[in-house]
């Protein structure tokens, strides 16, 4: 063998090692990306099919830039396929930066009616007994994706009983009194803004990628409190944050996520529900201090040596002290001592 086929062959086995790094290093950021599945629009029914146009928000909680693309997928309900999501014969893409979420449109399921019929008879006990839990626990969407064109994986957004922050180790600790939002009426835009824009976070999604994406609303979303916020604003910082708190703590009934899905509602839809849990606090909150120019972190908290997050809440900075915003409590500025934190700026 000589010396120029050694070097051609030295090449192409470097090449190759490299590629093995690239691929291997996809998969791995393929494994930390989340894929959040939402109704985009009103559903359309004809004699032969119900079509729902779908988006998917996709979490990128890494440090580099993600290319995802939608090769294809399947409407899954207790185990039967009845559906295949339509997507665009060379896939739908999207590019999320470093630690942010963007939104894939474009795609819809259409399911024959035939199959929809199916589904009921199947689920019928279930749903007579008005036992939704187990419908929806057996309801997901399955998809092919590629990350950044190499690494390909198959992603099952399921229904589960566990939720992004596991079970809430921190709730309210009664029912309290809401107080009517007559008050605030001029001051919220009208319910017709809504339409389907709640957000739902699976059992697919880590810590990270929950708060990621509960940033992501509160950007997308600033308009729901802009009025609202100026209303709330104090003398000083510290007066600021105590009407916010005593604003949400007062008019926001704490209720917690269905065992089968975590919600994180945009803040237009927690005000006119008038509940939510401790991310719709945190996210509503949020919103609020970013139309008023005000920094914050949102902190996720482990309580009683757990191994998993149970907990998300606002913490601001005053100088060198922290004010923590959390309406579960019943005391502004109160913290429970969490057995590990993690903060993430705004």
């Amino acid at each position: 063998m000589n010396n120029k086929t050694i070097i051609i062959l030295g090449a192409v086995g470097t090449l190759a090692f490299i590629l093995f790094r690239k691929i291997r290093g996809y998969a791995d950021m393929a494994q930390q990306i989340s894929f959040v599945p939402k109704v985009y629009d009103k559903p359309k029914i004809s004699l032969s099919k119900l079509t729902i146009p779908i988006c998917i928000d996709i979490t990128n909680p890494t440090p580099e830039k993600a290319t995802v693309t939608v090769l294809q997928g399947s409407a899954i309900i207790a185990g039967r396929e009845v559906a295949k999501v339509d997507v665009p014969e060379d896939g739908a893409t999207v590019t999320i930066a470093p630690n942010t979420t963007s939104r894939l449109k474009g795609l819809s399921i259409a399911i024959p009616i035939n199959n929809l019929l199916t589904t009921i008879l199947d689920n019928l006990n279930d749903l007579m007994s008005k036992d939704f839990t187990k419908v929806i626990s057996s309801t997901s969407l399955q998809f092919a994706v590629t990350v950044n064109g190499l690494a390909t994986i198959s992603g099952n957004m399921a229904f589960d009983k566990q939720t992004a922050l596991g079970s809430l180790g921190l709730t309210a600790s009664s029912k309290r009194n809401i107080r009517p939002l007559s008050d605030y009426a001029s001051l919220i835009p009208p319910r017709t803004e809504l339409r389907h824009d709640d957000a739902v976070r699976m059992n697919n999604a880590t810590p990270e990628s929950t708060v990621a994406f509960m940033h992501y609303v509160i950007r997308e979303t600033t308009s729901d409190t802009a009025r609202l916020a100026q209303s709330l604003k104090g003398g000083t910082l510290k007066a600021t944050l105590q009407n916010i708190w005593n604003f949400v703590y007062q008019h926001i009934q704490y209720v917690p996520d269905s065992a089968v899905m975590e919600q994180v509602r945009r803040p237009l839809r927690t005000l006119y529900d008038q509940k939510g849990d401790c991310d719709c606090y945190a996210t509503l909150i949020g919103s609020i201090l970013t139309n008023l120019g005000i920094p914050f972190s949102l902190r996720i908290a482990k309580y009683n040596g757990r191994s998993y997050f149970q907990h998300v809440y606002v913490v601001v900075k005053d100088g060198g002290k922290e004010l923590v915003v959390d309406p579960v409590v019943d005391k502004c500025f109160y913290e429970k001592k969490p057995s590990e934190k993690k903060d993430f700026p705004c």
